[in-house]
């Protein structure tokens, strides 16, 4: 549930030690210069992990920053595939990576557990088996509020605003693993401190303060905003007999004319074309409310809700 993590430090390596980084110079447009070190390597086992340094730089950057990030699963199993499935195992890649900063000259003593999470990666493998490309079809059709639906690579697709993104895709094409075939990873990728600390409710996050019902409610909050843990993606046909059912001939046809519609039509040019964002909001509600998905799947072929399985516990509910 916990792929790559970044932590930061406001410490500086020695002249000595930043001898071996490579640098290079940061010109703004109102003349200041700085410069970045930087230095990507590989442990023992050939996962990378990338290390980047920035001197002080008064007034505005007073401290020292260096920042660490690697993928824990691949720290500890050598792949990306495999999910981290216990919080043991957190502190187990903790441990792998503090060995290999023992073991360089190049660092000063960190401590990997310790740092300031910059960088947090929950992720959740969805074993969807042949239906991996019909859920990325459908999820095409689904707005995420206040984000940018975009293609992703590997067969996806992404909800993205500034530094925070929810991203679906074939971990199949992504890692080029026989074992990952059938996987549609869901990944939800915070790129700041501000977003780690509001998601988790910590002050000053750090790697050993991550929990899996933490990782889990992260996804599941994506999930209820895309309506997928509780609906059905269904079929046309399907979709508007359910609707009926729930709401009559006359309310459940209309509701289905707006699902039709939301399929190559935005929210935003649908109020364009004269419907209020109230009313916009009041369907789509009693959709989802009637277990119906507002993406539509292909002709005779329904998709199941996602859900997020804590390992060896219950599913994750939010709370």
């Amino acid at each position: 549930m916990l792929d790559t993590a970044a932590v930061s430090f406001h410490v500086s390596p020695t002249p000595d030690q930043l001898a071996s980084w490579a640098n290079y110079t940061l010109k703004f447009s109102n003349g200041h210069v700085r410069t970045k070190h930087f230095i990507n390597t590989h442990n023992s086992h050939g996962t990378a992990l990338s290390f980047f340094h920035y001197p002080p730089h008064p007034p505005r950057f007073p401290l020292p920053y260096l920042s660490i990030q690697a993928s824990l699963p691949a720290v500890l199993f050598g792949n990306n595939v495999e999910q981290i499935a216990a919080e043991s195992e957190i502190d187990e890649a903790i441990h792998e990576v503090n060995n290999f900063i023992a073991a360089v000259p190049w660092l000063p003593d960190l401590d990997f557990g310790a740092g300031c999470l910059r960088r947090l990666d929950a992720v959740y493998n969805h074993h969807v088996g042949p239906l991996v490309p019909d859920y990325v079809q459908a999820l095409f059709k689904l707005d995420y509020p206040y984000r940018k639906t975009q293609p992703y690579p590997y067969e996806g697709v992404q909800f993205k605003s500034g530094t925070i993104s929810t991203s679906f895709y074939d971990k199949a094409k992504e890692s080029l693993s026989a074992a990952a075939s059938g996987i549609l990873r869901q990944e939800t990728k915070l790129l700041h401190r501000h977003y780690i600390e509001r998601k988790t409710s910590l002050d000053y996050p750090t790697l050993r303060d991550i929990t899996l019902p933490m990782l889990c409610k992260i996804l599941q909050q994506d999930l209820d905003m895309l309506h997928l843990n509780a609906c059905t993606v269904m079929d046309k046909s399907t979709a508007q007999q359910l609707l009926i059912d729930r709401y009559g001939y006359m309310r459940g046809n209309t509701l289905f004319g707006h699902l039709i519609a939301r399929q190559s039509t935005s929210r935003e040019q649908i109020r364009l074309q004269g419907a209020s964002a109230r009313t916009i909001q009041h369907y789509e509600k009693q959709i989802t409310d009637a277990g119906v998905s507002l993406a539509l799947g292909n002709d005779h072929l329904a998709l199941p809700p996602l859900e997020i399985l804590i390992p060896n516990a219950k599913i994750c509910a939010l709370s």
